[in-house]
C-alpha cells in the first residue's frame, strides 16, 4: 500500500517590510510550510507590484526552495538605485 501524507500548506509573511533604495536597506518576505520537513519543498511564486525586477530590486529566482529540515525560508528583497 502507498500512503501519501497531506500536502503541505505554504504561507507568506513579511518580517521586514521596510526595504528602501535610500541606504540600500533590504527587506524580506518569509515562506513557511506545514507538514513534514523531511524533504525540501520548491515553491513557485509570482511577484507583482509597481516595482520592476532588475530595475528597482534584484530579481528573485523562482521556484524558491524551503530546505529539508526547515519549516520556513526568508527571501531578501534588495533594492537597486540608479
Amino acid at each position: 500500500n502507498l500512503c501519501l501524507g497531506a500536502a503541505p500548506t505554504v504561507s507568506v509573511s513579511v518580517p521586514d517590510a521596510n526595504a528602501a533604495e535610500a541606504g540600500l536597506d533590504p527587506g524580506a518576505f518569509r515562506l513557511s510550510r506545514t507538514g513534514s520537513t523531511a524533504s525540501s519543498l520548491a515553491v513557485s511564486v509570482v511577484i507583482g507590484g509597481t516595482a520592476s525586477p532588475s530595475a528597482d530590486y534584484q530579481a528573485i529566482s523562482t521556484p524558491i526552495t524551503i530546505p529539508a529540515g526547515a519549516s520556513s525560508v526568508d527571501v531578501e528583497v534588495t533594492p537597486i538605485t540608479v
